[in-house]
């Protein structure tokens, strides 16, 4: 197994529950919060990829004509394997953030439309909430 990349959490609790449904990863926490990140399909991915190594690669050739570079980084090779902010699709990788009214127990993703889907959340106060979330997602394919 190889480690692809971090994605952080924006509340500050611990973590307690990971769902992942066709191209969205969900998480919450003990408190209200509640993340969602999307993904990319190969496509996007693909397209990502050619524009971090096109700007690495830039930003390389610049700084050796200014002589800003030393000699470990001009014999490094440009990593050109996927990573982590290749597939998500906010480019700060930063979760798509809700509260939900309480202290979470437990929480689930259900897909009811096409880029419909309902988060159903449990709480400590016996109170379930359904919240309703649309996402542009392109097919994801595997």
């Amino acid at each position: 197994m190889k480690y692809f990349g971090t994605l952080n959490r924006s509340g500050t609790d611990k973590s307690t529950f990971i769902r992942v449904i066709d191209n969205l990863i969900m998480t919450h926490g003990s408190r209200s919060g509640v993340d969602i990140w999307i993904l990319n399909n190969e496509t996007e991915v693909a397209k990502r990829k050619k524009k971090r190594i096109k700007k690495l690669k830039r930003e390389r050739e610049n700084s050796q004509e200014a002589d800003q570079i030393d000699d470990v980084i001009k014999s490094d090779v440009i990593n050109d394997d996927v990573i982590l902010q290749d597939r998500i699709k906010n480019n700060h990788m930063t979760p798509i953030s809700f509260t939900s009214g309480g202290k979470l127990r437990g929480l689930d993703l259900i897909k009811t439309k096409n880029n419909e889907y309902k988060a159903i959340a449990a709480h400590s106060s016996n109170q379930i909430q359904v919240h309703q979330c649309q996402f542009i997602i392109m097919s994801h394919n595997l």
